[in-house]
């Protein structure tokens, strides 16, 4: 890269707050762990997917966006993306603590929220 800058040239360049990685795999080990708690059957309602998994909690956590499908005159889901430009920590933090509560309302209604909290804060 340096060897492409010019002295003398004026350069704009932008400086922005990356998200938090560890958060970010601290979510992901939030939506694996409760895939391992789900019973095959219920894995195979996502097709045997945690990614489609996922984005069915984002979605019932209320983190997506409509989009009309022309073909069956209603209007489909689509999740919004997590991605790190897409997203700040803030937003971030937001979008895991719905899905935590679907969760915990959905998936592990069974399971002891704070021994499941434990085990989540070993991820930290």
């Amino acid at each position: 890269v340096r060897s492409k800058l010019k002295l003398g040239q004026v350069y704009e360049v932008s400086i922005k707050v990356s998200r938090n990685y560890e958060f970010h795999k601290k979510y992901f080990a939030l939506i694996n762990l409760t895939w391992e708690y789900l019973t095959e059957e219920k894995q195979q309602i996502y097709n045997n997917s945690i990614k489609g998994f996922r984005k069915t909690i984002e979605i019932a956590a209320g983190y997506f966006t409509p989009i009309y499908n022309e073909t069956t005159k209603e209007y489909t889901q689509t999740p919004i993306s997590i991605a790190f430009d897409k997203m700040d920590n803030i937003a971030f933090q937001a979008l895991y603590e719905s899905v935590k509560n679907v969760i915990y309302a959905v998936y592990l209604k069974d399971i002891n929220q704070e021994e499941f909290n434990k085990i989540l804060e070993s991820f930290e």
